[in-house]
């Protein structure tokens, strides 16, 4: 998109960038509703938090609209209000049937995916899937099995390991 077709479209960078919240939050806001449909509240919780943390590996931007969302126009509040309450309902199904560790809360949820955001980014250009494996370790750790899943793919070699880390400094 050419920037002249930007300022046609936008009035300025402020309304560009509340497009772009908007755009973020109906994509989770699908995603919840998606999750929702599910009948078992351990799969719906699952996949909320897989689905979440797929969309903040792809969109570096997620962390940092979320924290904008709260300054945002109201049309923005109401959609992440909307989003808080679809995953406390999530989340309220699986503590309601025991499937989720007491005390998870839908607050935990962007650390959680800041979390899955930081290896996504520091990997990403050797291994674009590396964050599948510690999502793993969280979902888990938000709805523990009495028989833990197999971890998806393998840690991280010696290489990759340093590689990673060096991004982060």
């Amino acid at each position: 998109m050419g920037v002249g077709t930007v300022y046609r479209r936008f009035a300025d960078k402020d309304s560009l960038i509340e497009a772009l919240l908007a755009t973020k939050f109906e994509a989770m806001n699908a995603a919840a509703a998606r999750a929702a449909d599910e009948i078992d509240p351990r799969e719906s919780l699952r996949l909320y938090l897989m689905g979440v943390f797929a969309f903040r590996a792809r969109d570096r931007a997620l962390a940092d609209a979320i924290v904008r969302a709260g300054k945002a126009r109201p049309s923005i509040v109401q959609e992440r209000d909307r989003l808080e309450q679809q995953v406390s309902r999530i989340i309220g199904r699986a503590k309601d049937a025991g499937v989720v560790r007491p005390g998870f809360d839908y607050r935990d949820l962007p650390m959680l995916t800041t979390m899955i955001g930081a290896v996504a980014d520091a990997t990403r250009d050797y291994d674009p899937d590396a964050w599948k494996r510690y999502a793993q370790v969280l979902v888990d750790g938000v709805l523990p099995h009495a028989q833990p899943d197999q971890l998806t793919g393998e840690p991280l070699d010696r290489d990759a390991l340093e590689r990673a880390m060096q991004t982060q400094n």
